[in-house]
């Protein structure tokens, strides 16, 4: 017997795919208009920006670039679900503006979702600018991916619009929100990471330097697979170093 969920699933693969891309961001003037412009290139049917509160240019870039643009003061995964609200495409485009999407976006999106089974997917990481390290870095993030430990965020996840409702979306008081909500889908079906490459700044390595980003990265997993990514300190101390719509306070509500 098929459910309800799989029908809506097979319904959605013989219609014409449309695309929602959601940016959250919080001051991110310097990057924003390029990551907008690039999504439009890449074939995106609808953008919506997510705003933290923004003090520089950010709002007027989005209104200018932008579809819809909505408010958000309650962190990251807060930001993401709202923009998700109302949406009526079929797939959710999570992208951050510091991050690169790849100009071949709509057509691997589409390739992937042509399976029933798969409910979403992501792509490669390149971190940049390129480096011997950071080629390193994205290697072993990749291969973390591989090994079912992602994908994360800045990896450009994409999702069917009714696999995001059926999970509930991102969970607010979870600290890796994004892993969370990848591990969740992966009960309904499969996530798809493409060989096309999302490039992603690496500046959180570059100001708070490349070992300490990296203990950190991976200190922050350890606490999501032991069950403590809950812990008000733990959502503290990784906020602090969050950058751009990652920069935003987890929501204390």
């Amino acid at each position: 017997m098929v459910s309800i969920f799989e029908r809506k699933i097979e319904d959605s693969v013989s219609a014409s795919t449309t695309i929602r891309a959601i940016v959250p961001v919080l001051d991110e003037a310097e990057r924003l208009e390029s990551a907008l412009l690039r999504l439009r290139d890449a074939g995106v049917d609808f953008l919506v920006v997510v705003d933290g509160g923004s003090r520089d240019r950010s709002l007027e870039i989005a209104h200018c670039h932008a579809d819809l643009v909505k408010f958000e003061s309650r962190g990251l995964a807060s930001q993401l679900n709202r923009g998700a609200e109302g949406a009526t495409e079929e797939v959710l485009f999570f992208h951050y503006a510091d991050a690169v999407a790849p100009p071949q976006l709509r057509a691997a999106i589409t390739r992937t979702l042509t399976d029933p089974r798969a409910l979403g997917g992501a792509f490669r990481l390149q971190l940049e600018p390129h480096s011997p390290l950071l080629r390193f870095i994205s290697w072993g993030a990749n291969l973390r991916t591989l090994c079912g430990l992602g994908p994360f965020g800045d990896q450009g996840i994409f999702v069917r619009r009714s696999a995001f409702e059926a999970v509930g979306g991102y969970c607010p008081d979870q600290l890796l929100e994004d892993l969370d909500l990848v591990r969740r889908l992966r009960r309904l079906g499969a996530i798809r990471v493409q060989r096309e490459v999302m490039f992603s700044s690496a500046r959180r390595w570059q100001e708070d330097g490349h070992l300490r980003t990296t203990f950190r990265h991976w200190r922050t997993l350890a606490l999501h697979l032991l069950g403590r990514g809950h812990s008000p300190q733990s959502q503290a101390s990784y906020a602090r170093w969050r950058r751009g719509g990652r920069g935003s306070p987890p929501s204390s509500s």
